[in-house]
């Protein structure tokens, strides 16, 4: 079981020549807990000024190169349908690239009618 805490945007604002802005401070926490080939993880996040909304996700290593996800993200307020809340995903390890403890990851994830309509998300990592 792993808790963590973090705090978002401390400090003063966004300067840019003789405007300033401040920074949407917020404070996040969550909590996860890892049986087996699974992980299982809440959050949430809890602006100063703005909705707080609450996450949760799960994932399941089918085997050491082929992860599937799944998330629900909830903000207080929306106006969304109940699939706009849902996310999904799969990541894979690149065994091609693998060498002495580092490698490459290749992460995929979908979210429907976010604000900006049907989002799809590509994302290569590396671990060193």
């Amino acid at each position: 079981l792993d808790f963590a805490f973090s705090v978002l945007n401390a400090g003063s604002g966004m300067r840019y020549i003789a405007m300033s802005e401040p920074v949407p401070l917020t404070f996040r926490t969550g909590v996860s807990f890892r049986p087996g080939q699974a992980l299982f993880v809440l959050e949430a996040a809890v602006p100063v000024k703005g909705n707080p909304e609450i996450l949760a996700g799960a994932e399941y290593s089918l085997t050491r190169a082929l992860t599937f996800r799944a998330g629900l993200k909830y903000k207080t307020g929306a106006q969304y349908d109940f699939t706009s809340f849902l996310t999904a995903g799969l990541g894979f390890r690149l065994p091609f690239f693998e060498r002495e403890g580092y490698y490459y990851e290749l992460d995929y994830s979908f979210q429907p009618n976010s604000d900006l309509d049907n989002v799809h998300r590509v994302t290569l990592s590396g671990r060193y």
